[in-house]
């Protein structure tokens, strides 16, 4: 819950620093050149071993913030690469056959490079696909077992990287590269001030086969909301 504040804070101060910043310098194009974003994230990982009867998979809210530049064509095409800071993760739920309950929730630090191919529908909206590598830069996960009350029984945190969270042969849990495919729509104003919202889907299994735990083909599903500011 920490590490969840943590990064809404900087990404709200984010926001609100450089929508101060643009009021105060006046115009800016809505196409192409430097950009800055930040926003939130709210994201989950799917694993092919759940069982629906006694596993649920919650989205967890995030923060998102980095920079992009785009190159925008005289007409309705541009393309964009970026660098982001992004907080996924996922809140588990897991039911035990004793009626108590193991909530157990991840978070995963990752720095992405998003690619994007760009068709502007006038000069101030867009809609955009393309592909992003992602590289894991560290985690934690957090367990809680919960009896029929709702009350805490036990509660244990730990790291998912590095050496806590290796086996005896020395592998990592987690992979330390993700990759996938994303779709999203933005508006940006003249003044080069916009909101947009995307859609990301892991097709990588993120666990890593060597482990003796990874075996889970786990994926990654995001959806951020965030602001932008080009200049």
């Amino acid at each position: 819950m920490k590490t969840t504040k943590i990064s809404i804070l900087f990404s709200l101060l984010f926001l609100a620093g450089f929508t101060m910043t643009y009021a105060q310098e006046g115009e800016s194009n809505s196409k192409g050149g430097f950009g800055m974003k930040g926003g939130l994230t709210f994201s989950t990982i799917g694993f092919d071993y759940e069982d629906a009867s006694t596993q649920k998979n919650r989205f967890r809210i995030g923060g998102t913030a980095g920079f992009s530049y785009e190159v925008a064509t005289p007409g309705f095409f541009a393309f964009e690469i970026g660098t982001l800071y992004d907080l996924r993760g996922t809140k588990e739920e897991i039911n035990l056959v004793n009626g108590n309950e193991i909530v157990q929730k991840n978070y995963l630090h990752y720095i992405s490079v998003p690619a994007n191919f760009k068709f502007y529908i006038g000069d101030n909206f867009n809609i955009h696909f393309g592909p992003y590598v992602a590289g894991l830069a560290g985690g934690k996960t957090k367990f809680n077992l919960m009896n029929n009350n709702g009350e805490t029984i036990e509660s244990e945190s730990y790291s998912i990287t590095g050496e806590q969270a290796e086996d005896l042969d020395g592998d990592d849990y987690l992979k330390r590269v993700d990759a996938g495919l994303q779709a999203g729509l933005e508006f940006v104003s003249d003044k080069g001030i916009g909101v947009g919202s995307r859609f990301s889907k892991g097709l990588v299994d993120i666990t890593n086969d060597k482990h003796i735990y990874g075996n889970g083909n786990a994926t990654t599903t995001e959806v951020n909301v965030y602001m932008l500011f080009r200049f």
